[in-house]
């Protein structure tokens, strides 16, 4: 259950130990730098979170797909896709939006509207913060 945000102080250094060329990890596995800073602040928020959820063979299979985040929300948990720049534009684009709604119809239409949440967007912990409060909170 998330912790009340008017009961949660919180006191950051935004670019206090973060290195964008470092390597991360979220829950044992590999994550990238806006990928880390999500998963900062789903901390942060008290949120439980599945990172790198495969759904239907994931990469090994065709037409798998691998969701960035799994969030228990209520009433239904709601997936968030962390977007790079240079993974996540053009063509790309569309292939995106599908696996989206793949991931709906997999689930049977159980889980909140998908959050994306671009790379510029969440240069820091504060901003994904923000994000996270206006879009999934």
């Amino acid at each position: 259950m998330p912790v009340p945000l008017e009961a949660m102080p919180v006191h950051l250094d935004s670019h206090a130990a973060v290195d964008p060329i470092s390597t991360y990890y979220v829950q044992d596995k590999k994550a990238t730098f806006p990928e880390y800073i999500v998963a900062q602040a789903l901390d942060l928020l008290g949120y439980e979170y599945w990172f790198q959820l495969s759904f239907a063979g994931g990469r090994q299979r065709a037409g798998g797909l691998v969701l960035d985040f799994l969030v228990d929300t209520f009433p239904m948990p709601t997936p968030i896709w962390v977007q790079g720049e240079y993974w996540h534009s053009g063509a790309q684009r569309s292939e995106d939006i599908l696996a989206m709604i793949e991931l709906n119809y997999l689930m049977g239409g159980m889980l909140a509207e998908p959050v994306e949440i671009f790379e510029d967007e969440v240069p820091d912990v504060e901003s994904a913060l923000a994000i996270l409060r206006e879009r999934v909170i």
